[in-house]
C-alpha cells in the first residue's frame, strides 16, 4: 500500500510525515525517533503502517520544540508536556542539555579526538533537530573556538579540526538528503571574500529539512555568473551569506547593481545582518539574519507572495 496523498490525508484531517516535517522543521528520522524511544508523539496508523498526524500531533511538536531549544533535557519533556501550558511557562524545569552537549564537544576538540566529537555529534543529531543542533551546539561552538583563539586560549589548529570535521559531517548529510526534496529551489552561496562556508552548509541543511531543494555553490562566489546559475537551474531565489567581519562597503556597490538585475528575490543571510541590515534592505534584498528557523520561514513566506 503506498502513502496517502497529502490531499487525502488533509481532507481527513491529517497529514503524512513529510508534511509535518516541512512544517516543523523536525525530520521524520527524528519524528519517529521522538515516537519509539520517548513516546512524545502518538501519531495514527494506516492499515499499512503509516504515520499520520493531526493539528494537534503538530502543536505538540511545535512545544516540544520550544522546550527543547530552551534546553530542557528530551527524557523530562514527555512528562512536562501533560502540564498545561500556563503551568510550564510558571514553573520552568529547563536543564542545561545545550551546554553539556557544547562541552563534550569542546573536550574532543581540544584533544583532538575525532571517535568522541563524531559520537557526541551522532547522538545530538539523533534526537534533536538539525536546526536545533546548528543553533543551540554548533554555531556558538565555532564562535567561542573563534573566541578562544583571539585570546590565546584555543590553537588555530583546534579551530580547524573542528571545521574540516564539520565540513566533512555536513557535505555527507547534505549529499544523502539531496533529492530527497520537493519544495521551491533556491541557490545558496558566500559573498566575494567570504571564506568560511560552514556556516552556509549547516543553513542548507536546515533549508532541506523545510523542504527547499538547495544549489549550494559555497565559499568566495563571485556575483556576475548568479543571474545566469539561477536561471539556468530554475531557481525561485538567491541566498546570499556573508560573516559579521565581512566589510559591506567592499561588496555593496556591485551587489547593489547584481541584486537589480536578478529575476527572483535576493536574500541575505549570516553576522553581516547585525550591522548592515538597513544597507541590505536598501540593495533591494531581504535581510535574513541569522536564526535559521527564523530566515528560511520569511523566505517562505516571500516566495508564496504573488509577484
Amino acid at each position: 500500500m503506498t502513502e496517502p496523498s497529502e490531499i487525502e490525508a488533509a481532507a481527513a484531517g491529517l497529514y503524512p510525515i513529510r508534511t509535518v516535517a516541512r512544517r516543523t522543521g523536525v525530520n521524520p528520522v527524528t519524528l519517529r525517533a521522538w515516537e519509539r524511544r520517548y513516546g512524545l508523539v502518538r501519531p495514527h496508523r494506516t492499515a499499512g503502517g503509516h504515520r499520520l498526524y493531526s493539528d494537534s500531533d503538530i502543536e505538540r511538536i511545535q512545544r516540544i520544540m520550544q522546550m527543547l531549544g530552551a534546553g530542557m533535557a528530551i527524557g523530562r519533556v514527555a512528562r512536562v508536556l501533560e502540564q498545561p501550558p500556563e503551568v510550564v511557562a510558571d514553573n520552568p524545569l529547563m536543564d542545561n542539555a545545550w551546554d553539556l552537549c557544547r562541552q563534550k564537544l569542546r573536550e574532543a576538540v581540544r584533544v583532538f579526538d575525532s571517535a568522541r566529537l563524531e559520537q557526541v555529534y551522532n547522538e545530538a543529531l539523533a534526537i534533536y533537530p538539525v536546526t536545533l543542533v546548528t543553533s543551540r551546539v554548533i554555531s556558538p561552538l565555532l564562535q567561542e573556538l573563534g573566541e578562544d583563539w583571539a585570546l590565546g586560549e584555543a590553537s588555530v589548529a583546534e579551530e580547524h579540526f573542528f571545521s574540516v570535521f564539520l565540513r566533512n559531517k555536513l557535505g555527507a548529510r547534505f549529499h544523502h538528503r539531496q533529492g530527497q526534496t520537493s519544495g521551491p529551489r533556491i541557490v545558496l552561496a558566500c559573498v566575494p571574500g567570504e571564506a568560511h562556508e560552514i556556516g552556509l552548509m549547516l543553513f542548507a541543511l536546515s533549508a532541506l529539512a523545510r523542504n527547499f531543494r538547495v544549489v549550494l555553490l559555497g565559499a568566495n562566489m563571485p556575483l556576475a555568473p548568479l543571474s545566469d546559475t539561477v536561471r539556468q537551474c530554475g531557481a525561485e531565489a538567491l541566498v546570499l551569506a556573508a560573516g559579521a567581519n565581512m566589510d559591506w562597503a567592499t561588496v555593496e556597490a556591485d551587489f547593489r547593481q547584481h541584486v537589480s538585475s536578478m529575476d527572483v528575490p535576493v536574500a541575505v543571510g549570516g553576522g553581516i545582518c547585525d550591522r548592515h541590515a538597513g544597507a541590505i534592505r536598501a540593495t533591494g534584498a531581504l535581510a535574513l539574519g541569522e536564526d535559521h528557523d527564523a530566515a528560511l520561514l520569511a523566505l517562505d513566506a516571500l516566495l508564496r507572495k504573488p509577484r
